[in-house]
């Protein structure tokens, strides 16, 4: 909530006029993920907020940035966890949307990728960790996929950038983790 309110205000009016556009329905789900401290409570909303998404195929790209840009207050803080780091009580909010590539088939993927994409655009640091994340998984075929999705469009320039944001922010990671595991596969 410290984060929502930082952004948006206490009194909720900042809110409401970024997502009045938005169905009712994933309006409520946004404002239970973004008020809710509980995390079991709070990963709920969230999964709420991405079946939304998955069940409104004729999603528009600037909705799904309205989208992007409300739940990017809500999980700053997780972008700031290292990469490496793998506590189970630990584990960070948006790994939600990335375990439910590995479980959609390739023709309802699409959905998640231009989400994934327009959240890309406000928190670039998403691509890192969705590196790491599908790196470690064994799925870098999705990480790729993925890249067709950016502005960028295209594997170089997402893995250059996202590796570079990585050295700023997280560079244990970058040096000792993500660069030697790419480079020995």
């Amino acid at each position: 909530k410290q984060w929502f309110n930082a952004e948006y205000g206490d009194n909720d009016s900042g809110l409401s006029g970024l997502i009045d556009d938005l169905d009712p329905s994933i309006k409520e789900e946004i404002r239970k993920f973004a008020y809710e401290s509980e995390p079991i409570a709070q990963r709920t909303s969230f999964g709420n907020v991405i079946s939304r998404i998955m069940d409104h195929p004729a999603w528009t790209r600037p909705k799904l940035a309205v989208v992007a840009k409300c739940l990017h207050v809500t999980l700053q803080p997780y972008f700031s966890l290292s990469v490496m780091d793998d506590e189970d009580d630990q584990v960070p909010l948006h790994h939600g949307i990335f375990q439910l590539l590995s479980i959609l088939t390739k023709d309802k993927r699409p959905r998640i990728w231009k989400f994934l994409s327009e959240f890309y655009n406000v928190e670039p640091r998403v691509g890192y960790h969705l590196l790491y994340y599908l790196y470690s998984r064994a799925q870098l075929d999705l990480y790729l996929e993925f890249t067709s999705y950016t502005s960028a469009g295209n594997l170089k320039a997402c893995l250059t950038e996202d590796l570079r944001i990585c050295q700023e922010e997280d560079s244990p990671a970058t040096f000792y983790k993500i660069i030697p595991d790419l480079y020995q596969k």
